[in-house]
């Protein structure tokens, strides 16, 4: 398997979308490279393997605390809001995503120089 493309286990995390699920493999792969944790390295190069899955990595110690002091207060600031104002920042991400995923198939596509670069449905 491509180390860039996700499993298929990532895949279904991400309710199938290939932009989301690289995205996911993308952070996980970062936080790997980070973890000073051994058995927490080891956990997250698994589960982008497709050998355990994600939710045990959320489990962990190191990785539920960094996700609350990151990640909740941008949700709430999220839902703080206006509706209009959510719109443009989901647009946003979007785009965002679908950059990065594109960037991601055209460096895959230079390296096998094939069409599709091995991505399926490409």
């Amino acid at each position: 398997m491509d180390e860039q493309q996700p499993n298929k286990t990532l895949l279904d995390y991400a309710a199938g979308d290939p932009r989301l699920a690289t995205a996911l493999a993308t952070s996980l792969r970062s936080m790997a490279a980070q973890a000073k944790n051994p058995d927490n390295k080891k956990l997250i190069d698994d589960v982008l393997a497709g050998k355990a899955d994600l939710r045990d990595v959320l489990r962990t110690k190191g990785v539920a605390s960094r996700f609350g002091e990151t990640a909740l207060p941008r949700v709430r600031s999220f839902m703080a809001l206006s509706e209009e104002q959510r719109a443009e920042a989901i647009a946003k991400a979007e785009a965002t995503l679908t950059a990065h995923y594109d960037r991601l198939v055209e460096e895959r596509k230079k390296r096998s120089g094939e069409p599709g670069g091995g991505v399926r449905g490409q």
